[in-house]
This record gives structure tokens, sequence and C-alpha cells, in this order.
């Protein structure tokens, strides 16, 4: 760690001097709450939750696989949540998360899976739904040397929440599939036009410096 990192962690050290430490435990995490005052923390709280499962789960005989699907799931949390956070500091766009209900003839509802977006962009006349995505693999190919395809789930989870949004005589609703960038050659980078919506499935490397992932991001939308 470079020294000016050092100085910079001793100065935030000051301000924390009356705050008490605690023994962490999952309990802690799942006490935190979030509201519209605090709900820059959530990125922070979420990397300290993906540090301490890190050090919980062993790689003994039995666990190997228990500790990817775990590091999978709270990696792409913490994407998420970057992604999310960058939106509602960095730009213009309003940010949120809201569920969308089914688009039911009869009102009848019962049963049906809850529609939780990721990330909903606005801004004018424009909205853009995320869904993020974090996988050791974001497209597969179904033999050994066949050309590979999006993850079809994916696609139809998206387009579920398209079909299914409530939007405005004078509004503009379109779909982006966001996927951090894997080691794999080919990467998804397409645009769609499906029954009149715009989809967009493409990715972004976060092994990048800040400044070119800020760029990337912005280009993006």
């Amino acid at each position: 760690m470079s020294a000016q990192h050092l100085k910079a962690i001793n100065e935030i050290l000051l301000y924390l001097t009356e705050v008490s430490s605690i023994t962490l435990t999952e309990y802690s995490f799942s006490q935190v709450r979030y509201n519209n005052q605090n709900r820059h923390y959530e990125l922070p709280v979420d990397i300290a939750k993906f540090l301490y499962d890190s050090m919980l789960i062993s790689d003994e005989a039995g666990s190997h696989q228990l500790k990817e699907i775990k590091d999978e799931q709270a990696l792409s949390s913490l994407f998420e949540n970057f992604v999310y956070a960058f939106y509602q500091k960095e730009t213009d766009w309003k940010v949120s998360r809201p569920k969308i209900h089914w688009d039911v003839d009869d009102g009848y509802s019962e049963a049906l899976p809850v529609m939780q977006t990721d990330i909903v962009l606005k801004k004018d006349n424009q909205t853009i739904i995320i869904d993020t995505k974090f996988y050791q693999q974001n497209m597969k190919s179904r033999y050994e040397k066949g050309s590979k395809k999006h993850l079809s789930g994916n696609l139809y989870q998206l387009f579920t929440y398209l079909e299914n949004y409530q939007e405005k005589d004078d509004e503009t609703v379109s779909g982006m599939l966001l996927y951090a960038m894997t080691n794999d050659e080919e990467q998804p980078d397409h645009e769609y036009v499906i029954k009149r919506k715009k989809v967009k499935v493409t990715h972004i490397n976060l092994s990048q410096e800040m400044k070119k992932i800020s760029q990337e991001l912005r280009e993006l939308v």
C-alpha cells in the first residue's frame, strides 16, 4: 500500500474514534436497514459482507463448490450495487429499483413471481431497465465448437420486464443486460429491436482503471 493511501486511511480513522467496534456475525449484516439518508452505505457494507463470507468459507473437500456459488452471488450483488451507485452519484439519471407488476387481464396475480428490477434509469421521456449479471461465463454454446449464444433465461427475464412495464404515452422504454467481462475471447456486445423495444446485451471490463470504467458506463446510456 502506498504512503498516500496510508495517509488517507489515517485521516479517515480520525473521524471514527468515537465509533465502537463489534464482533461481526451474519446477524450483524441482517440488521442493517437502508433509507434515503444512508443508502450510500449499501455498497461498502456489501463489500464488507463479501470479505466476511470469504473468511468463513473454507476450501476444504466438499466446500469448494459452495464457496464458488457464494462468491458468484456476492460478487453479483456487489456489481449490481456498484452500477446502481455509479448512475445515482455520477449522472443526472433518476435511479430506482421498482417492482414491475404483471400485466394481467383480469387483475388476478396470486402466486406469480415478484418482478424486482436491478436498476431503472429515468430521464425526460426515456426509461432504461438494466439487469446486471456477474457470471463465470456470460455466453455459452451447446456444442464444443458451436457458436456462442446469449443465456436465454436472462433475455427472457429482461424481456418479461419490458413487456409488463406500464409505460406512459410519451415514454420510450428500452432494456439492457449488463455483464461483467470474463476471460472468454467472445463477449456480449449486441443490440436488438424486439417487438418495437430496443434491447442491448453488453459488458463492462471491471479490471481497467476507474476513469475508463466511468467513461464506458456513461457511454452505455
